[in-house]
């Protein structure tokens, strides 16, 4: 159980984090792309520009720190595809247009924000959201095993005390029926002889000290 909380706390929540950031960031610099693009002319063209640059930055760190996170053999193969997807996004859609925009070429950039960098975009996209819904399926089944160990430890725990209680019972019962049966026997006896009757014969069975007891009385 501990085993599989650390791996959700310490993997697979950290790279489903580093996974939506790094898309979402990505996202971020389009929108801003679009409008530089489309509105050229405002005062805080180049400013935009600039933060197009910074999301980039953060972007591709997210994502090369998901990169670097433990992945399922299942996730190895859609990463690759996302991976391949999202450099040819950057390579043949987003740089290009971004390139053009800074040249002041807003007729190129336009060309290829409308026609390739959608398309490449999309593609990207949807194996990102198809990644990303591997790991909330595999995070959902970390937590129910998670769930049914502690179920498994918890009625484990609950039989042991319940056999120490039937334990410490009977072991009370024997006890005092060990204690109890020889004692009343010996009280019989005393309040006979008490009576006079000296009749009954007694006969010690153990040699622990109600049996010293009783075989003086049968002296």
């Amino acid at each position: 159980s501990n085993s599989i909380i650390n791996e959700l706390f310490a993997n697979q929540m950290p790279s489903m984090q580093s996974l939506s950031d790094s898309r979402v960031t990505y996202l971020r610099a389009r929108v801003l792309l679009d409008r530089a693009i489309a509105h050229p002319e405002l005062p805080n063209h180049a400013e935009t520009l600039k933060r197009i640059d910074g999301y980039l930055v953060d972007a591709s760190e997210d994502w090369n720190k998901f990169l670097k996170l433990p992945m399922s053999e299942a996730e190895k193969p859609v990463v690759a595809e996302a991976k391949e997807l999202l450099d040819k996004f950057l390579k043949e859609g987003f740089m290009p247009t971004l390139a053009a925009t800074k040249a002041g070429n807003i007729e190129e950039a336009d060309k290829i924000n409308a026609g390739a960098m959608g398309k490449l975009y999309e593609q990207y996209s949807q194996r990102i959201i198809k990644l990303e819904t591997m790991q909330f399926a595999l995070a959902e089944a970390q937590l129910k095993a998670s769930e049914q160990a502690f179920k498994v430890f918890m009625w484990v725990d609950i039989i042991g005390v319940l056999a120490g209680l039937i334990a410490v019972a009977v072991s009370a019962y024997f006890l005092l029926a060990a204690i109890s049966h020889p004692l009343q026997f010996v009280l019989t006896q005393f309040e006979a002889i008490g009576n006079g009757d000296l009749s009954t014969q007694i006969k010690a069975k153990s040699n622990d000290e109600m049996g010293q007891l009783l075989s003086g009385l049968e002296n």
